[in-house]
């Protein structure tokens, strides 16, 4: 009778000692996974939320806002959005459900793509959640200055800075306002009639003077050649020559242009978030 317990008691064992494993293997790799959020490793992360989740798909609810944490840090917006749109779909708390809406349009942001960034923001608006004002004018004042909607940009970061950062908001919409009076169409416009106009406009000098060089050799080439042999002979040798680099360089200032400017919002961007970090 003692060797039969003593044999149940064995049997009961080896079926319940794999499920402490697994338990201590789960705990075990979301901690990892956490401590390697707070560490900065959004990949390793990622790795290791994909594990769990893989093992243990029952505790996907309970972590998919977390995941899509790691996969937001690591880059990968789809598979972040796709697990807030996971944790928004299960969620219960009002206020939860608006903090995930704000994930979403993070994603958005980070992505450039500032009309579903806009879409999103005025469906919040709309969805009957608790709102939290301030984090929403900031959202709206990053994409209409991404957006160059600067008079709206202005108003909506004065409601998240307050009355006490209008001058410093002010001046940055200016400093934003000068580098979009530098328009690409009027880069390209200039290089239309001067071949390394437009680069000079952007103040892009090196890329302006090869421009006008390059060009201007071609055009004394053609010169040449139709005074030396006949007309036709020039358009055929040179002129595709010409016009290959004449229109490359008229597309090369419009891109200077486009870059220069979101260069610049880019660093006056910056400094709105950093000045951000001490607004609580």
């Amino acid at each position: 009778m003692k060797r039969r317990k003593y044999f149940y008691f064995l049997i009961s064992l080896w079926l319940f000692i794999p499920v402490i494993s697994d338990a201590q293997d789960k705990d075990r790799t979301l901690e990892y996974a956490r401590q390697m959020m707070l560490e900065g490793h959004a990949g390793e992360a990622v790795e290791a939320y994909r594990r769990v989740l893989y093992f243990f798909p029952e505790l996907t609810d309970s972590i998919a806002r977390e995941t899509g944490h790691a996969y937001r840090l690591s880059q990968n917006q789809e598979k972040a959005r796709y697990y807030y749109n996971l944790a928004f779909h299960n969620e219960k708390i009002p206020s939860v459900k608006t903090d995930l809406t704000f994930d979403i349009i993070h994603t958005y942001i980070l992505e450039r793509d500032y009309l579903k960034a806009r879409l999103q923001l005025i469906n919040l608006k709309h969805a009957g959640l608790p709102m939290d004002s301030k984090k929403h004018a900031f959202y709206s004042g990053v994409v209409f200055f991404q957006t160059d909607n600067y008079q709206k940009a202005r108003e909506a970061f004065n409601i998240y800075f307050g009355q006490q950062d209008t001058l410093f908001i002010n001046h940055i919409i200016k400093e934003a306002e000068k580098s979009f009076e530098k328009k690409p169409r009027k880069a390209m416009i200039m290089s239309i009639i001067v071949p390394g106009l437009g680069q000079a406009y952007v103040n892009e000098y090196t890329e302006a003077a090869n421009s006008f060089i390059i060009n201007s050799a071609f055009l004394s080439l053609y010169f040449y050649v139709a005074l030396t042999y006949n007309p036709i002979q020039g358009f055929i040798a040179v002129l595709p020559w010409f016009q290959r680099y004449y229109i490359g360089g008229i597309k090369k200032a419009r891109t200077l242009a486009e870059e220069t400017q979101q260069i610049r919002k880019d660093e006056l961007l910056k400094k709105i978030l950093e000045h951000s970090t001490n607004v609580n």
